[in-house]
């Protein structure tokens, strides 16, 4: 219902499925069904249709009034969660032997760096004879 509800902020906002559709890269068809299943979900009619565009109906309108900045922050909140998740920051400490993580990681590590450039990549080569777990880091490759 939530996704429902922000097709339908959407729409009151553009003024029209299309520029809903657009703005939340889907089809004009799904904006449309969508609205059209909240809108039996709360057995109320939300926008006036017609050639020239909505307009939202006098409940349409208590209802944008009542959620939108709810659901508007609802979803901002819920787009910093997903970038604190996917898009990893600040130091990373890496102990390996020397003998793995030299010459054998060396892509690797490049190809790392570039894909997280917000993380500092501290790689510490370590005697492959001596324990890694001695080392303090935060990954220890080859233990």
């Amino acid at each position: 219902m939530l996704d429902n509800l922000r097709i339908f902020i959407t729409a009151a906002e553009k003024g029209s499925f299309s520029g809903a559709a657009k703005c939340l890269s889907m089809t004009i068809a799904t904006v449309s069904r969508r609205i059209a299943e909240l809108e039996k979900s709360l057995g109320v009619e939300l926008f006036h249709r017609s050639n020239k565009g909505l307009m939202l109906t006098s409940s349409g309108n208590d209802y944008y009034r009542e959620c939108a900045d709810t659901v508007n922050d609802l979803s901002q909140k819920l787009i910093n969660l997903d970038a604190t998740i996917n898009d990893p920051e600040g130091p990373l400490k890496v102990v390996a032997p020397i003998n793995i993580g030299s010459g054998p990681l060396n892509n690797f590590w490049q190809t790392f760096s570039a894909a997280y450039p917000q993380i500092a990549l501290n790689i510490i080569l370590a005697d492959p004879n001596e324990s890694v777990l001695s080392k303090s880091s935060d990954i220890r490759a080859g233990s």
